[in-house]
Formats: structure tokens, sequence, C-alpha cells
């Protein structure tokens, strides 16, 4: 079935434009920033938002470890590690909502 009102939570540029160009609706999210310093709760907030709202897909994109990755900042990384979510990216399927990461880091 395709995606009716699919949404991107996201703040690094490229996700944020491969989305926009699969028809997903990309909004800023206050506190997502693409760092270490990104907050997950105001993702995980807007993502919530978006299935009330009658979303039928969201993608929430993390990219504070990659970030980091890329950059080379080994500090980075590992601040980002403990920061992220408990249990870390998972696949998470509620009816026909489902959850699932990109990259485990």
């Amino acid at each position: 079935m395709p995606c009716r009102d699919g949404r991107l939570i996201g703040a690094v540029a490229v996700a944020r434009g491969i989305g926009v160009l699969r028809g997903l609706a990309a909004a800023p999210v206050p506190g997502a920033t693409g760092t270490s310093r990104t907050s997950y709760e105001a993702k995980r907030d807007a993502a919530i938002s978006a299935f009330a709202d009658g979303a039928d897909l969201v993608v929430v994109h993390v990219a504070a470890t990659d970030e980091a990755g890329h950059d080379g900042d080994v500090d980075a990384k590992v601040a980002a590690l403990g920061q992220a979510p408990a249990g870390g990216p998972r696949r998470v399927s509620r009816g026909n909502r489902t959850v699932a990461p990109s990259v485990g880091t």
C-alpha cells in the first residue's frame, strides 16, 4: 500500500532532502540538531504527534553517532552512544506502523 501521508523527522540536510524527494513532509523539530546535542525526546514526541495527526509513515533520522564518526571525533561518538535511547536502534511494529533503523551503530 502506498504512503499517503509520510513525515520525516531529522535535522541533517541530506536526510531531509532524500525524504522530501521521496514525498515525505519534513518539518523542523525544535531540539533536533543531528549532533550529540540532539533531543531524542523531541524527536520521539514529534513522531507520536505525526501518527496522532494521521501520518501513515514516519521516518525518524538519528544521526548523532554517524556524524561524529564522519568527523573522526571519537569523544563525540562515545558521548552520542551514551545519550542514545536505551536499547539502541530497534524495529517496532503496531498494525501498519513500523519503526526500523537504517544503520545500527
